[in-house]
This record gives structure tokens, sequence and C-alpha cells, in this order.
């Protein structure tokens, strides 16, 4: 069977995770960013945060808040066998509109190599990936609609075929995401918040990450 072990999210002003850290506001990333490495949520800096885009940052925030809430530690010296996938609306859209306004503004001869790299949608995936020391498979998800239960089918897969012992799982937009930790609920020291089978009812036709988010809050209640 396999459980939802861990969540965390953000909207445009508040974040928080299902049991370890309660709701609460921020005024901006880099604010947010700062404020998670006190509260040591994120376990050290982030490489590279300073030419991330948003989609890659709200990535690592989220996936850090889900990371924490499931209890799931990291090292920058040791690597671990878990998954990471994602999805959102646009896939790099934004990045791509960036990218070619760059090339324009610069006379169509030269283009960022920075900006580049984020018009790929799986880029803040690996962003990601790194940080977190994760080995396992990593890919983007596109979805026919703005929920999350096809992300977590596609999750729940790979732990089912034996690709993965865990999977972090990311919707993340340009100003809000979703992070979810899924697990084999047969693994020893897996304590669930809830099954995938419940977590799928719970979320079923969820229209977009503030509707998940107020769904969600209400598992633990």
């Amino acid at each position: 069977m396999i459980s939802i072990i861990g969540a965390g999210w953000l909207t445009k002003d508040k974040y928080g995770t299902l049991r370890r850290e309660t709701s609460d506001g921020y005024p901006d990333l880099r604010s947010l960013y700062s404020l998670l490495r006190q509260k040591s949520v994120l376990l050290y800096p982030i490489q590279g945060w300073g030419r991330f885009d948003d989609v890659s940052r709200i990535t690592c925030l989220a996936g850090g808040l889900a990371m924490f809430d499931a209890g799931v530690t990291y090292s920058q010296k040791k690597k671990q066998n878990m998954g990471i996938i994602g999805t959102n609306t646009n896939a790099s859209l934004q990045s791509n509109v960036n990218y070619f306004k760059d090339y324009i503004e610069n006379g169509r001869t030269l283009a960022s190599g920075n900006l580049f790299i984020y018009t790929i949608p799986s880029s803040p995936l690996a962003e990601a990936a790194i940080y977190f020391g994760l080995t396992g498979p990593l890919f983007y998800v596109s979805c026919a609609n703005k929920g999350v239960i096809e992300l977590l089918d596609c999750a729940a897969h790979l732990i089912e075929g034996k690709d993965t012992d865990a999977v972090l799982a990311v919707r993340a937009e340009e100003a809000e995401a979703v992070a979810f930790v899924l697990a084999a609920k047969e693994k020893a020291a897996i304590v669930e918040i809830c099954s995938l089978k419940e977590a799928k009812e719970l979320l079923k036709k969820a229209d977009g990450v503030q509707e998940i988010v107020s769904r969600l809050i209400t598992v633990n209640k």
C-alpha cells in the first residue's frame, strides 16, 4: 500500500505543512528561503539559489517543506534512492518567453545561457534533486487538469514497480506549489498521514493549488 507521509505547500503569501509546520505568512521567496533555513526546514544552503528561476525556487522550497513534514533527512554527502516528479499548468512557458525576450534584446545574436537552462520543464526538478541528493527517477508529467491525481498515480507507479523507494511529487506554478512525499507503507518507520487512496478521494476534482491546499489542511483535523 502506498502512503502519503509528508506534504508542504506555498501560496502567494502563506506556507505550511500538514504535521510539523503550521501555516504562516511570508513577504517574498527570498525571505521565506531565509526563514526556512533559520528553522532548519532546509538543512543547508541551496547552491545556485540566486540564478534559479521562480519555479525552481518554489519547487525546492515546497519540496523542502514536504521532506521536513515527512521526517526525511538528507545530506550534501549522502545520496538516497528517491525519485522526483513534477507538473504544472504551463510547463516552462514563462521561462521560454524570458529567454526569447533576452535574445531579442541582445540583437538576436546572443542570449543568456542561464535563462536557457530553465526553458526545459524538468530543470526545476533537477535543481531540487541535486539539492536533496535524490538518485531515483526524475521526470516532468504533463497533466490534463490542474489537480494532482495523475501526478500521485505516477509517483505510486514508480514505487510499486520497484523503481525507487519513495517519491517527492511536486506541482509548482509561478507563485504557488504543493508537494508530497510518497512511500510504501510496508517500509519500517513509515508514519503515514493518509493512504494514497484516501488522498485521491480527498483531492478529487480539486482545481489548482489553492483548492488542493484548502482540502489538505482538513486531513489532520
